[in-house]
């Protein structure tokens, strides 16, 4: 997941890294939600101290003995709590949406990845000895006869989503041996 610091600091870098990915620039969209929920906790550390200060007032006022100006401040600081439960609300919507925007972006490519668009574009780092040359065509293991019918695709794209497979039966305890 992406540091919201790092954006912060640099933008044009983020977005930069996310065309490399294939994704649009995202930076000010999301540095958009940043300012609004830090904005939301501001508000809301506001109102605490507000509210840290009534209560303050609300014991001087029941210390002098003025009843008016303790009902009063103390009716005030009822709605200062019920404004602060808002705001820390509205501030962990906004930190939620934030985090769950960062989350589903792709990770930032290392510098030395080549660029590429398909598997077609990797580039040969090692190789190590001669392909073979079958004198008959290959499968994939899925595709061959004894294996087919103990492989369950189906309930595991179900269960955990896609690329994934169930073993059953004896291709089971095959895998476990």
């Amino acid at each position: 997941m992406h540091d919201i610091k790092h954006i912060r600091s640099d933008p044009d870098t983020f977005d930069e890294a996310l065309g490399l990915r294939g994704e649009p620039a995202l930076a000010a969209e999301i540095l958009e939600m940043d300012r609004k929920r830090r904005a939301a906790i501001h508000a809301l550390e506001e109102a605490r101290s507000a509210h840290r200060l009534a209560s303050e007032d609300v014991a001087r006022a029941r210390a002098s003995n003025d009843e008016t100006a303790f009902e009063r401040l103390r009716t005030s600081l009822s709605e200062g709590r019920d404004r602060i439960r808002a705001l820390e609300t509205a501030a962990g919507q906004l930190d939620d949406d934030l985090q769950a925007r960062l989350a589903v972006l792709p990770n930032r490519p290392l510098p030395d990845v080549p660029f590429g668009t398909s598997e077609n574009d990797n580039v040969v780092l090692h190789s190590w000895g001669e392909p073979r040359d079958f004198a008959f065509s290959p499968r994939e293991h899925h595709d061959l006869d004894g294996v087919r019918k103990g492989m369950d695709f189906q309930s595991a794209a179900r269960i955990s989503g896609s690329r994934f497979s169930l073993l059953k039966g004896a291709v089971a305890r095959l895998h476990r041996a």
